[in-house]
């Protein structure tokens, strides 16, 4: 059984041919004491890099050029010594080593341009089709390192279902009889291909060095793919805030990860910017914030670094990471072994097929939907789990089909048999109206068509927080619907004077409102509330307040029991996890300024400490204790018919209350 580390680093070490001295600083005596300084308990440490060297004296592969010593080799034993677990890294997709020798075993774009870097002109990296016979050297790579080093785990980067049309996949579909210009149909060489190097590589795993930990890095976890995710010992969710991923990516992962009960390790970087970003070093508090985010949504911590070619670590920067890790392990024993508590489930875009994340960035206008559903309720501090298809519903009291959600019967009647079990829905934009004879969920209205203006306006029947106004302008347009007579029409469509066009525009921007109601906008019955405009996107692309302020009203109405209710401020973060076994509940509310430096860099530099704040849980146990922790410092409560008061005090980043119950 897989243990989660807490404190884990990430080494890279990926070093060009053409640099000398390789290692040739290496000390054991300071790397460990490096380790040490950091609070470190588990590293993973580089043996095959991007370029194709491996870092150790291989019988079969080539070592870097200007290795001057076992390199891998000294780590490994060096880390060991000081009871580190240590998971080898191998590079998988590529291998720059031998890229121009073998170039039809790369991967080709349906152009027959390279993936990655699209030509030998450019500087960077080509990826390998695993199609090709590039597998059987990877699984003699992984075969020659597990029979030369006792490790504890894998890591294996740079794989997935890859799309590739190289010679290698082109003949295969010809065998088939497959049109390469079906990209569906190409899709079933292309999942062939990555469950039979799964396949390989753990019958090499197996037959060398069985029951060590095995992960296979494709820089996202497909949240539509429990299958993948499976394959895997364990997870490591690859995701640098700065880096490309932005903070929206994390909270994603972790929240549809949770409940699946895999153990999982949320990974950024010490970078400024993304791996390999020499002398870029994120401010501390960055790291203590992102680090505070893995504790809060049930991971472990993970920190990327890349080692200078001489073999040195920097011991300036593993003091730093000492400071942060040391306030993980004063935690740590409140963050194990624990079950999210959630009472909403988002059915998530990416998981319901509607787009597909290639690379390593969740596409922001891609996932739109889900990225504002997510914001919304995080900012709200509502608890949420983000659930496919496949997710038994009867946990959750309130299920959102964010925007654009496509539902076959199967689902259709899993959500109807929710509703009729007590459940409501929260549906957006053309999610479950039956459309094109789509999942109709029987919501009070018929679908009509699409409003042919955009932007339009709503004009709620009730008030958007602190935005008093009648109108308000929803930028990405909106559905069109007939309300059934038993259900009640919440908000309404006002239409602008015109689009706007070369014969027709006024002022700057867009069309002022006629402010003449027109079709129902939201709608309200006994099985939910429907609301015509694609909510989620309007905020996650557009920032309109509007929308969040909408959502968190009807939220209100569907779910006016909620388990927790504080006034923290939007960019507060809380989660609420059950550690079943101490008989516990632990409170995390994670606070960071995030701020924009650059071309649109999210930074965390600063914490500006939070004032007491009163919290509310709605807890049916009998609660006999509320501490903070790690200051174990118990709170004055009060606990009336299952609603628990307490205040929080004063905190600047990471504030944990363990709540102890009797049975």
């Amino acid at each position: 059984m897989y243990t989660i580390p807490y404190r884990h680093i990430h080494l890279d070490f990926h070093t060009s041919g053409v640099i000398d001295g390789i290692g040739k600083d290496f000390s054991r005596l300071e790397f460990q004491q490096a380790l040490i300084d950091g609070c470190v308990d588990s590293i993973t440490i580089c043996a095959k890099c991007h370029h194709g060297w491996m870092y150790y004296p291989s019988r079969t592969f080539s070592a870097h050029p200007h290795l001057t010593c076992d390199l891998f080799g000294e780590m490994l034993s060096a880390a060991h010594e000081i009871g580190l677990t240590v998971e080898a890294y191998i590079s998988v997709g590529y291998d720059e080593d031998i890229a121009l020798l073998h170039s039809d075993w790369l991967i080709r774009n349906a152009d027959q341009s390279l993936d990655s870097t699209a030509d030998f002109l450019s500087p960077g990296y080509h990826q390998f089709c695993l199609n090709s016979p590039y597998l059987d050297r990877v699984c003699a790579q992984v075969d020659d390192l597990l029979s030369s080093y006792k490790v504890d785990g894998i890591f294996l980067d740079i794989v997935g279902e890859r799309e590739c049309y190289c010679a290698y996949c082109m003949r295969e579909s010809q065998i088939l009889g497959i049109d390469p210009k079906d990209t569906k149909a190409m899709g079933k060489i292309w999942k062939r291909t990555y469950a039979e190097y799964v396949r390989r590589i753990q019958e090499v795993v197996d037959r060398v060095q069985p029951g060590i930990e095995v992960f296979h890095n494709s820089g996202h976890v497909n949240r539509g793919r429990i299958d993948l995710m499976k394959v895997n010992s364990h997870l490591e969710l690859e995701s640098l805030p700065t880096g490309g991923w932005g903070y929206d990516h994390f909270l994603l992962s972790s929240r549809f990860v949770q409940p699946l009960g895999i153990p999982f390790l949320g990974m950024t970087g010490r970078f400024q910017y993304g791996w390999g970003d020499f002398g870029g070093f994120k401010h501390p508090n960055g790291l203590r914030y992102e680090t505070s985010r893995f504790l809060a949504n049930g991971a472990g911590c993970s920190i990327g670094d890349q080692m200078h070619p001489y073999g040195k670590l920097d011991p300036f920067l593993y003091q730093m990471i000492g400071n942060v890790y040391r306030e993980v392990k004063q935690v740590q024993k409140w963050c194990e072994d624990v079950v999210p508590v959630s009472e909403i489930g988002i059915l998530s875009t990416e998981i319901s097929g509607n787009y597909v994340v290639q690379g390593v960035e969740d596409s922001l206008r891609k996932g739109s939907s889900d990225i504002g559903v997510v914001r919304i309720l995080q900012e709200g501090h509502y608890l949420f789990d983000v659930i496919g298809p496949d997710t038994e519903f009867s946990c959750y009291k309130v299920i959102i089909l964010p925007d654009c959600i496509v539902g076959d019967a199967e689902l259709q009647e899993k959500i109807l048999t929710f509703i009729t079990n007590g459940g409501k829905v929260l549906a957006t934009g053309t999610s479950g109206i039956g459309i094109n004879g789509g999942m109709d969920l029987q919501l009070g209205v018929t679908w009509t068509g699409k409003d042919p203006y955009q932007p339009n306006y709503i004009h709620p029947s009730f008030t958007l927080g602190d935005l008093k106004s009648d109108s308000f302008v929803m930028y990405l347009g909106c559905q069109l619907c007939e309300v059934s007579p038993e259900s009640k029409t919440l908000a309404r469509i006002q239409e602008p004077f015109f689009n706007r066009s070369l014969e027709h525009f006024s002022s700057h921007y867009h069309t002022a409102s006629t402010l003449i109601d027109s079709g129902a906008g939201v709608v309200a019955s006994n099985r939910g509330i429907y609301c015509t405009w694609n909510l989620f996107a309007e905020y996650a692309l557009k920032a309109n307040l509007a929308a969040k302020y909408i959502v968190l009203n009807l939220l209100e109405m569907l779910l006016p029991l909620r388990l927790v209710r504080c006034e923290y401020p939007s960019q507060v973060e809380i989660s609420l996890m059950h550690q079943v076994s101490f008989k516990r509940l632990v409170l995390h509310v994670v606070n960071g300024s995030r701020v924009n430096h650059g071309l649109q860099m999210e930074v965390v530099e600063d914490f500006i400490p939070l004032l007491p704040t009163p919290v509310h849980l709605r807890i049916s146990q009998k609660i006999i204790r509320i501490y903070l922790v790690p200051q174990e410092s118990d709170l004055t409560f009060t606990q009336t018919d299952g609603l628990i008061d307490f205040t929080v005090p004063t905190f600047s980043c990471h504030q944990l209350v363990a709540i102890e119950y009797e049975n």
